[in-house]
């Protein structure tokens, strides 16, 4: 039986983080087992009032930014939701907002991994039925740790 590893605080909060990101950990070193390395673009730092804090805010938004496209990648498959393909060293994966930011969505269940080619194509366009679809199979799919189940191509349509 696996021995539960010993923490240095007795904040259950603390605890619990540290839990969270050992959790991301090995969910990104399973998925680079997997699939090897896949780039990541568009990671940019958000504006703060002064250098030190914006350093700090700049890597937990990256730090967040990236465990969240991990996850993303292994509910998705590592796929393209809009054309299907594979992500790789020679295409790589962006996050795409499936409601455009312009139209109003800004959150984070709002996300899907594409690539860059693809996600650019796409533009400002409202998303199909079966984009919602799969956006609402891979929400699920991420809140119990599986892969999303792919009934259908976007892009084919």
């Amino acid at each position: 039986m696996a021995e539960e590893p010993s923490y240095y605080t007795d904040n259950p909060f603390q605890i619990l983080r540290q839990k969270r990101h050992e959790a991301d950990e090995r969910r990104r070193a399973a998925f680079e087992a997997k699939y090897g390395p896949t780039r990541i673009l568009g990671v940019r730092p958000p504006a703060g009032r002064d250098l030190k804090d914006r350093w700090e805010m700049a890597l937990r938004h990256r730090d967040n930014l990236r465990r969240l496209s991990v996850r993303l990648l292994i509910a998705q498959d590592n796929r393209c939701y809009l054309c299907g393909d594979p992500f790789g060293a020679t295409r790589p994966a962006t996050r795409d907002h499936v409601f455009p930011q312009a139209l109003g969505g800004r959150d984070r269940h709002n996300i899907l991994m594409a690539h860059q080619p693809c996600n650019n194509a796409k533009g400002e366009r409202a998303p199909t039925r079966d984009e919602l679809a799969y956006l609402r199979a891979v929400n699920v799919a991420m809140a119990n740790d599986e892969v999303a189940p792919r009934v259908f191509r976007c892009a084919a349509e």
